[in-house]
C-alpha cells in the first residue's frame, strides 16, 4: 500500500484509469449534482369607488270640462352614476439554479486502485529476496529498490555528443584511424544517431532498479513523470516503491537485452563494443572518455511494466 508519506514521482494515467474501471467495477471521474428552484410570486390588488344617483320627478294633472277630460304627465328623471376603479399586479419570476461538481483526483483513483487491487488480492507485495517468492508472468507486483544509474540511452547520447565537438577527423587522427578503415568514427557517428534515434522512439527507455537480489528492468515512459521536464535519473540512488506488471521472467542462463527496442540488439551490442575499441585508444591520447554500462542484465530478472513509482 502506498502510505501518506510517499511521493508520487512516476504515474501512468492511462493504465490507472483503465484499471480502475477493471478492479473497482468502473470509477466516477465526475459527478455532477444540479439543483433548480422555480419561484413565482404574484400579487393583485383592485380598488373599485363606485357612486350612483338617482332622481325622479314625476307629475300628473287632471283637467275636466263637461263630459270632456284631459290628462297631463309629465316626468322628469335624473341618473348621476360615477365609478372609479384602480388595479395594482405584480409579479416575479426566481430561477435557482446550483451546480455542484465532484472531481476524482489522479491520485485518488491510484489510490483506490491500489486497495482495491489488496482487497481482490490481485497484488503481490514482493519481498527483498523475490528471487524465493513465486512470481509469474501477468502478475500484478509491489517492489522495493533502488534507483540504478546505467543509461544505455545517455551512453549513447555523451558518444554522439563527444564526436560533434571534437569532430571525426581528429577523433580519427587521435585513435589512429584512416579514411580506408572500415570502423572509423565517421562511421561510429552515423549509426551512433541512429542508435539514439531508435532508442529515443514513443520517449520510452528502461530504467534498472537495484534489489537485494538482481537488477529488475522497468520499461518507463518518460511523459508519465511528473516534473516532464525532469529526468528519472535525477533520482539515481535513491530508494523507491514500484507498483507493476510483470510481463517477462527470466532465469539462470537468460537475460534481458537493453537494445532489445531496435530490433537488432546483438548487432548493436556490437558496434557498440567497437566503439570502446576506439575509445580505449582515445583514453590513451589523455582524452576523457564515458563509461561504458551493461547492455544485458543476465540470470534471473523481471521485467516490469510500472504503473506508478513512488519515493
Amino acid at each position: 500500500m502506498i502510505g501518506l508519506t510517499d511521493l508520487l514521482i512516476y504515474l501512468d494515467e492511462e493504465l490507472t484509469k483503465n484499471l480502475n474501471s477493471l478492479v473497482i467495477e468502473g470509477y466516477i471521474e465526475k459527478r455532477t449534482s444540479r439543483w433548480i428552484e422555480d419561484r413565482t410570486i404574484s400579487g393583485n390588488v383592485r380598488f373599485q369607488d363606485r357612486e350612483q344617483y338617482f332622481e325622479e320627478d314625476r307629475c300628473i294633472r287632471d283637467e275636466r270640462d263637461g263630459y270632456k277630460g284631459k290628462n297631463y304627465n309629465s316626468a322628469d328623471t335624473l341618473t348621476n352614476t360615477k365609478e372609479k376603479t384602480e388595479g395594482i399586479d405584480g409579479r416575479r419570476f426566481i430561477r435557482r439554479e446550483e451546480e455542484l461538481t465532484r472531481i476524482y483526483t489522479i491520485f485518488e483513483l491510484h489510490n483506490q486502485l491500489i486497495n482495491g487491487m489488496n482487497d481482490s488480492n490481485i497484488l503481490k507485495n514482493v519481498s527483498d529476496d523475490w528471487m524465493n517468492d513465486d512470481i509469474s508472468v501477468g502478475d500484478y507486483i509491489q517492489l522495493n529498490g533502488i534507483i540504478g544509474q546505467d543509461s544505455v540511452l545517455s551512453y549513447v547520447d555523451v558518444c554522439c555528443n563527444l564526436i560533434n565537438c571534437i569532430g571525426c577527423d581528429t577523433l580519427n587522427s587521435l585513435s589512429k584511424s584512416t579514411s580506408s578503415d572500415i570502423y572509423n568514427y565517421n562511421v561510429a557517428s552515423s549509426y551512433l544517431m541512429t542508435l539514439r534515434d531508435s532508442l529515443n522512439v514513443n520517449n520510452t527507455q528502461d530504467v534498472i532498479i537495484k534489489t537485494n537480489n538482481n537488477d529488475v528492468v522497468l520499461m518507463m515512459n518518460n511523459q508519465y513523470l511528473f516534473n516532464n521536464y525532469g529526468n528519472i535519473y535525477e533520482r539515481a540512488g535513491c530508494p523507491c516503491k514500484i507498483v507493476g506488471k510483470v510481463i517477462r521472467v527470466c532465469e539462470d542462463g537468460e537475460y534481458i537485452h537493453l537494445l532489445r527496442k531496435t530490433g537488432q540488439p546483438e548487432f548493436y551490442e556490437n558496434l557498440l563494443l567497437s566503439n570502446s575499441t576506439l575509445n580505449d585508444r582515445l583514453q590513451s591520447s589523455g582524452l576523457i572518455i564515458p563509461k561504458e554500462p551493461k547492455f544485458k542484465i543476465d540470470g534471473k530478472t523481471l521485467l516490469v511494466v510500472p504503473i506508478s513509482m513512488s519515493i
